[in-house]
């Protein structure tokens, strides 16, 4: 994995984007028949905490969990409104589990849009990290190589303290120069 550091001013704050870059070419031992469409989600209520690496990783006492309906699109601007089927619109913590189909050999860039922290792993590898409390702002690029095409495991970390909420997942497809919403198609789950 190479990390490329980027500094760029966000609001008068200095914000590390650096670019992460790395190689995919094992993809999941998963037929597409065997996946239902979107992301399996737990929710944790209560979450104040203002950094991601205190989100539990199984059921918790302290953050009342619950497990939601699959989770098809991560293309959301909540303002204050509920984030996806929580109930909830502040203090909020989730786990999005599945799978990500990249569908072509090349690469692939990432991004993404968050308020508050976001950590997004693809094939076992953090490809995006902003995982403290912020306003909107836009996440590190992450730069993937897919030698084999196929469906890789994904994991989606995000919380929501307070005010407003958002969460956005974009990518770049080899061959296409500009960043669009992942496709909802691409995102896969088993039960």
């Amino acid at each position: 994995m190479h990390i490329s550091p980027v500094i760029a001013q966000q609001k008068n704050k200095a914000v590390d984007i650096s670019v992460v870059e790395y190689t995919l070419s094992q993809p999941a031992d998963i037929s597409q028949a065997s996946l239902l469409p979107g992301l399996a989600v737990i929710y944790y209520k209560k979450f104040f905490k203002r950094h991601l690496r205190y989100l539990p990783q199984g059921p918790s006492q302290k953050y009342p969990s619950f497990k939601g309906k699959p989770i098809t699109d991560i293309n959301h601007q909540f303002g204050k409104d509920n984030v996806f089927g929580s109930g909830e619109s502040r203090g909020i913590g989730l786990r999005m589990t599945g799978y990500l189909h990249l569908a072509q050999v090349g690469v692939y860039e990432f991004q993404a849009l968050s308020n508050d922290g976001l950590i997004v792993q693809i094939g076992g590898q953090v490809t995006l990290s902003d995982p403290d409390q912020h306003s909107d702002r836009l996440s590190n690029i992450g730069r993937v190589t897919v030698n084999n095409a196929g469906w890789y495991p994904i994991i989606v970390e995000y919380f929501q303290r307070k005010g407003t909420a958002a969460l956005k997942l974009f990518w770049k497809i080899p061959g296409n120069g500009e960043f669009s919403p992942v496709s909802s198609k691409a995102y896969g789950h088993t039960e």
